[in-house]
């Protein structure tokens, strides 16, 4: 983020670590705990028309070290739907060998695009959705 205001938020017991990016531009990009969005302000702007651009929420990039614990918990070696939506977009095949961080599919919910990162290095081995498909939170995307 070029411009940004950083800022520690409390919530009940629950602190919060927040970076704001530039407010005049719509969406703006926030930071919340590690978690990257984009938040459509445009109606809180005077004279500004909303942007074309989509916004996009990223999930969080493990490190190495997180993935490689995970994936010791992880039989399946799987990639499950964080939440109910639509397949929008596979960014990979199965044969496709992956990087920690790269772009696995786009599933839109609530009118939302999300990006659906590896969690880890490795092959993938079975997709078992395709672009258009309805899943539900939890559900099993992709094997490695």
């Amino acid at each position: 983020m070029s411009e940004s205001n950083h800022i520690q938020i409390n919530i009940g017991n629950e602190s919060y670590s927040v970076e704001v990016g530039d407010i005049s531009m719509s969406p703006v990009e926030v930071v919340i705990n590690g978690n990257n969005y984009s938040v459509d302000i445009s109606k809180y702007l005077k004279n500004s028309k909303p942007s074309k651009r989509k916004i996009t929420k990223k999930f969080p990039i493990k490190t190495k070290e997180d993935t490689k614990e995970k994936s010791k918990n992880n039989v399946n070696n799987s990639v499950n739907s964080p939440m109910p939506g639509t397949i929008l977009a596979l960014k990979v095949s199965v044969g496709d060998t992956v990087k920690i961080g790269d772009e696995l599919l786009i599933l839109e919910s609530m009118k939302m695009e999300n990006i659906i990162n590896s969690p880890k290095d490795g092959t993938i081995s079975r997709i078992l959705v395709s672009e258009g498909d309805s899943v539900q939170h939890g559900q099993e995307l992709i094997i490695f």
